[in-house]
């Protein structure tokens, strides 16, 4: 994991109350990786991009929405 660079990434405020950035998992390119938690300790990924990586990222959204319609 990268080391957490305080002046680069902060959570909008709206979330800064529920949740911490704990590291930065991978930084490329314009785009970033975050391992968040929650108050109960539970962890999240946080995928942050430019506007030209949209596309991308919202590919890979809907194949994290299939898969997870196709266990139910």
């Amino acid at each position: 994991m990268l080391p957490l660079k305080e002046s680069s990434f902060s959570l909008p405020n709206r979330l800064q109350n529920s949740y911490q950035v704990i590291n930065c998992l991978k930084e490329t390119g314009g785009k970033e990786t975050y391992l968040l938690s929650d108050t109960q300790h539970h962890l999240y990924i946080l995928k942050t991009g430019t506007a030209q990586h949209i596309p991308l990222m919202q590919q890979e959204y809907n194949i994290l929405l299939h898969l997870e319609t196709a266990k139910e």
